[in-house]
């Protein structure tokens, strides 16, 4: 029998924090969790988000439905 070995992955989603406040040479945020589990995982210095609104791009990460076609509607 052969077993699957199946990667841990977390994401850290936030709203309303800046990269540059807790990322790089200059930053000025206190993080010792994110640099962390920076230090001990994979990150991606680059990111694309396919919507300016937090709860559009959520739903879109984790139904892989466009923003537009989500199901959630702005009032």
């Amino acid at each position: 029998m052969t077993t699957k070995i199946h990667p841990n992955i977390l994401f850290v989603l936030v709203d309303g924090l800046r990269a540059d406040y807790f990322y790089g040479e200059n930053k000025t945020a206190k993080t010792p969790v994110i640099d962390s589990l920076m230090d001990s995982g994979i990150y991606f210095e680059n990111a694309v988000s396919c919507s300016d609104i937090t709860a559009y791009s959520l739903k879109s990460i984790f139904s892989g439905c466009f923003p537009f076609g989500c199901g959630i509607v702005k009032d």
